[in-house]
């Protein structure tokens, strides 16, 4: 409610307590992985939306090659290359064989190791 008020920092202390309170963690549901990905967009809030992304991705079946590829891309923004090459790895194992929707996460996956693959110095 404070968020349409106009108050975001109190809105998003609340959409976290919230969101800890139906599972003990802001990362194990949908919308828990959704704030992870907000809040990894955010650079000075990066770092808690990676812990929240690999968390996710870990702990939680649901939607696993969706919060590697999030997480692939959190982490290549801070600079991890090999962080974010291991994710990206893991969303094309993961969706491999995935249906046609799943596609474009998949060769957004493979263009991002290509990329880090040339950025990064042999």
């Amino acid at each position: 409610m404070r968020i349409l008020q106009g108050d975001t920092v109190a809105g998003q202390r609340e959409l976290e307590q919230a969101l800890e309170a139906i599972g003990g963690h802001p990362g194990v549901n949908a919308p828990g992985r959704q704030y992870g990905e907000l809040l990894a967009r955010q650079p000075e809030r990066r770092a808690q939306g990676i812990r929240i992304l690999r968390w996710h991705a870990v702990h939680h079946a649901v939607n696993t090659g969706r919060s590697f590829l999030e997480l692939g891309r959190a982490l290549e923004a801070e600079g991890d290359r090999m962080g974010a090459r291991d994710a990206y790895q893991h969303v094309l194992r993961l969706l491999h064989h995935a249906d046609p929707y799943r596609r474009a996460d998949w060769e957004e996956a493979r263009a991002a190791l290509m990329r880090i693959a040339l950025e990064t110095p042999r």
